[in-house]
């Protein structure tokens, strides 16, 4: 096969010089046309008929998204990050897996192992170890590499466990070679690569996202020695290799654990990759900003900081962001160079459920998108999908489309995401979540988004 482009690195911080945006004023004429015009569509209209807090809520989305379209008219970037997270391949989650040629989860109910964890406990260690070593050397290869390069991604985001890097019971032996030969694959066909410890030492959470669902969790189980210990060993194995694009310092660390310990944590693991040998002009050391349990101390300059509260007590999963952007831009000045904010973007989640259908497809990832510009920082949505909300308001409307309707609606949507998180000036682009997931999960495999023309690169 032709040897595809090699990657290009992230060079300097803040926004690109090369790329700005174009800002219209919003006069209070504007701003009040703006809400009027959106508080006569269809979608608020219908809003009263869910109360007064599905309506307040739909004509606060609609209405902010658009405003943010008038104050911001963005020059979409040239070379946006267009990528895919290779989820459940060395790191499992059940629910991507069932079903799956060579589940490592057959014949086990999810009482007994809903995660990776409790699967090793409750195999033993040899056929942990027998299930485990087939998994990892089928579930993703080289050809799904070639596949993703097709498609005309230039980005792969590969999530993987503490236990991958060294052995840790009771999981299965560490195998950092599956590791070494994604990173060959992705060189071969000009793939940038973001490493992503998605699994940490005494785990940053307690979802099986990573590795071990476990509700007598605390926060002090989480161990960021160790953790650094494990970046280190794969910051210097993979520092001089040409595919790594940056590395992840951590996945989803819980709302529980203080933003001060997370920014130390995030100050050390920093220095721990330029020492091993990932220099600032290469490689992007990224933090993901996810929601925490610190309160703003004060507003944002300007009126979304309001807007981002309000929607922040509707569980829209936007609000809680902006504190900890502003607790990371105090503790990592810009002595700290190339550091990339990662943002996860889902409306199957929260208050979105409230809303109907067509905000949630329309208003919500543009006003969402706004998130990407707060930080000073360049931003990226390193994981977002096609789902739709479980339950509510948006999920009954969901059951009525009719199957005819059911793909324009979703050809939209993913269109207005995408667009969206290319167009914000902070933004450097998308991964999607995920490669390939169980046939019922079909909104979140982008395989199957492809193939079935939802999404289009």
């Amino acid at each position: 096969r032709a040897r595809g482009p090699r990657p290009q690195p992230l060079r300097g911080v803040g926004r690109d010089p090369n790329r700005r945006a174009l800002r219209t004023p919003v006069t209070p004429s504007a701003a009040v046309e703006t809400v009027a015009t959106f508080l006569d569509t269809e979608a608020v209209r219908e809003a009263f008929q869910g109360g007064l807090l599905a309506c307040a809520a739909a004509a606060l989305v609609c209405a902010l998204g658009y405003l943010v379209l008038l104050r911001w008219s963005m020059v979409p970037r040239a070379d946006p990050i267009r990528g895919v997270n290779l989820g459940g391949w060395l790191l499992t989650e059940r629910w991507i897996m069932e079903g799956m040629p060579g589940n490592p989860y057959a014949n086990t109910s999810w009482g007994e192992a809903p995660d990776e964890w409790s699967l090793c406990l409750h195999l033993g260690a040899a056929e942990a170890a027998r299930r485990f070593d087939h998994h990892r050397k089928t579930f993703i290869t080289r050809e799904d590499f070639a596949q993703i390069a097709a498609a005309r991604l230039n980005t792969v985001r590969i999530p993987f466990g503490y236990w991958l890097v060294r052995d840790a019971w009771p999981f299965a032996p560490a195998a950092l070679d599956h590791l070494d030969a994604a990173l060959t694959w992705a060189d071969e066909f000009g793939l940038k690569v973001v490493l992503d410890l998605h699994g940490a030492p005494g785990f940053q959470n307690d979802e099986v996202t990573c590795g071990r669902r476990d509700r007598a969790w605390d926060p002090e189980n989480w161990d960021p020695r160790e953790s650094l210990e494990v970046i280190r060993i794969v910051a210097q194995r993979y520092a001089g290799h040409a595919a790594v694009w940056g590395f992840e310092l951590l996945n989803e660390p819980s709302p529980r654990l203080p933003a001060d310990r997370l920014v130390r944590f995030y100050r050390d693991a920093y220095a721990v990759i330029r020492r091993a040998g990932m220099d600032s002009h290469r490689v992007a050391v990224i933090v993901n900003v996810y929601p925490s349990v610190v309160a703003p101390k004060r507003a944002l300059a300007d009126g979304f900081g309001t807007a981002l509260a309000i929607l922040d007590r509707l569980r829209l999963g936007i609000g809680s962001y902006s504190a900890l952007v502003r607790r990371l831009t105090d503790g990592l000045d810009g002595s700290f160079e190339n550091v990339v904010y990662d943002l996860h973007i889902y409306n199957c989640f929260g208050g979105a459920s409230m809303l109907p259908l067509g905000v949630v497809t329309t208003g919500l990832p543009r006003l969402q998108a706004h998130t990407l510009g707060l930080p000073a920082r360049p931003t990226l949505v390193g994981e977002w999908s096609l789902q739709l909300p479980f339950q509510g308001r948006s999920s009954e409307e969901l059951k009525r489309v009719p199957e005819r309707s059911l793909h324009d609606l979703l050809v939209g949507y993913a269109r207005t995401q995408r667009r969206a998180f290319e167009g914000e000036s902070n933004s450097l682009g998308w991964i999607f979540w995920t490669w390939k997931a169980a046939p019922q999960e079909a909104r979140w495999s982008m395989q199957t988004c492809l193939r079935k023309g939802w999404l289009e690169i």
